[in-house]
């Protein structure tokens, strides 16, 4: 069993710490709701916008 302190992450968005406690280790965002939709609508925003110019 791993140590809790192994499955603390660090937010890809707002920098806060949170418990990544999925099955493959790879939560970037410390909620979906706050920072994660934030980030995804960016990314995409980005993408189509990119393909355009």
């Amino acid at each position: 069993m791993q140590p809790i302190l192994s499955k603390v992450q660090e937010c890809g968005a707002c920098s806060w710490l949170f418990l990544d406690l999925s099955r493959s280790k790879s939560r970037r965002w410390c909620s979906m709701a706050t920072c994660g939709n934030g980030a995804k609508a960016q990314r995409h925003y980005h993408a189509v916008r990119g393909a355009t110019d």
